[in-house]
């Protein structure tokens, strides 16, 4: 992801690394290589001593504002993923970048039309204005936070419908043309199943599950582990199979995260009889 540099982003990101903090030299010099700002970056030293990360930083990203400013761009949002991977996002965390520091940086990203959250996460404020594989990009920025989790459970339930409905309707809309919002979210993600040549299921079943949509998804979370341990039994290692296992890497994803869905109904559940 990329995002267009801002003399205010210039400004703000690279006080994440004021004090010592954030990534290290090393690392820094790595990214901006990566980039394509090398030619920008005075590195940790000069002739007049040593150079500090910030300062470092303000100059590369000064300089990128007129010479490169989508490498620019690309440069802050490696730099918050670096600061967060360190713990610079958690007011617990010695690597914090402190509160006056968050405040100005998601100023300073929604002047542009993203969102920068409390955990540290980058993903655009709206996605009514993005296509084709900018849009993919996106939508998978929310796909990965969903799967990380929040702390606000009506806003957590609110996202999911939106985000499964999106991603649905952008897989139509990139391998069908067009998309019809009669279809409504059972249809919307029945034909992206049909067009990426998957197999859903009757939409029918659903009249099978508990009326009370609370109770169908917990059934639901039932039906998917229990799917997905038939599958393991199926296709999976172990027990002394002769045959190689024929599950790839999004097969493992799904029935890894089955079994956490799973899990964390049943031992929440537990906690709660318990209390």
């Amino acid at each position: 992801m990329s995002v267009v540099l801002t003399p205010a982003l210039a400004s703000v990101v690279p006080r994440f690394c004021d004090h010592g903090r954030g990534p290290s030299h090393d690392e820094l010099t790595l990214v901006i290589q990566q980039t394509g700002l090398a030619s920008a970056d005075p590195g940790p030293t000069s002739a007049t001593g040593p150079v500090g990360k910030m300062k470092r930083l303000r100059r590369v990203l000064t300089a990128a504002l007129s010479d490169a400013p989508e490498e620019g761009g690309r440069l802050v949002v490696r730099l918050v993923e670096m600061v967060r991977a360190v713990g610079g996002f958690s007011s617990e965390s010695d690597q914090y970048i402190g509160e006056d520091v968050c405040v100005a940086a998601q100023r300073a990203f929604a002047e542009i039309g993203y969102l920068l959250d409390p955990e540290g996460h980058v993903r655009p404020r709206l996605l009514d204005n993005l296509e084709g594989a900018q849009l993919t990009e996106a939508l998978w920025v929310y796909v990965r936070r969903a799967r990380t989790g929040v702390t606000d459970a009506a806003l957590v339930v609110g996202t999911a419908k939106d985000l499964s409905e999106a991603v649905a309707r952008h897989v139509v809309v990139e391998l069908a043309g067009s998309y019809s919002p009669t279809m409504g979210v059972p249809g919307t993600i029945f034909h992206a199943y049909h067009h990426l040549g998957l197999i859903a299921p009757d939409p029918k079943i659903l009249e099978q599950l508990d009326p009370d949509p609370r109770l169908a998804l917990q059934q639901a979370v039932y039906i998917l582990a229990c799917t997905a341990s038939r599958y393991r039994n199926s296709a999976g290692a172990g027990h002394g199979r002769p045959s190689p296992s024929t599950a790839d890497a999004l097969d493992g994803r799904l029935c890894a995260e089955a079994a956490g869905l799973l899990g964390d109904l049943l031992l929440t559940k537990l906690e709660h009889l318990r209390r």
